[in-house]
């Protein structure tokens, strides 16, 4: 088994700080948002009405598709 050569003195800072930054808001987020799949930081989420955690913009998009669709169920069910 080879092992690795390289010194942690040899991981350029900007990799260093870059990793850090990833891994503290990973660890801060804990929730993932149910549209796009991707973390969300718990401080800056939307709730959506299941009591998930939800990014703004995907909760605005979710909100005009859903609306986009309703006139369409709307106008045939008055049309009955």
């Amino acid at each position: 088994m080879l092992r690795s050569k390289r010194n942690f003195e040899q991981i350029p800072i900007d990799v260093v700080r870059r990793i850090m930054r990833e891994l503290h808001e990973k660890k801060q987020s804990g929730a993932t948002c149910p549209i796009c799949g991707k973390d969300v930081l718990l401080e800056t989420c939307k709730i959506d009405e299941y009591g998930q955690g939800i990014h703004e913009d995907c909760a605005v998009a979710r909100l005009v598709s859903n609306h986009c669709a309703a006139p369409e169920s709307r106008s045939s069910s008055q049309a009955h």
